[in-house]
């Protein structure tokens, strides 16, 4: 996994959260773990395709459950 883009996603969720003390890791559950709704995440995925200069299909956002499943689809699709 990419430290780099793991850190960053980090951030994004901290900053979108309001909280820099959450924990995070790479197998925190978005909705479950960090209590994001489908609104949440929407928002977010705006943050990350900004941050990452990225286009998230709305498709994928479905199958995107957990951290590493962000970082894995930036990596992704950075390298498309």
């Amino acid at each position: 996994m990419n430290q780099k883009i793991f850190e960053q996603l980090k951030q994004i969720v901290r900053d979108y959260l309001g909280d820099d003390k959450i924990g995070i890791n790479e197998d925190s559950i978005l909705t479950d773990d960090l209590g994001l709704s489908s609104l949440d995440l929407i928002s977010i995925v705006g943050s990350v395709e900004d941050a990452f200069n990225i286009e998230v299909q709305d498709k994928d956002v479905a199958e995107i459950r957990m951290i590493k499943d962000v970082v894995d689809y930036i990596e992704k699709k950075q390298k498309a």
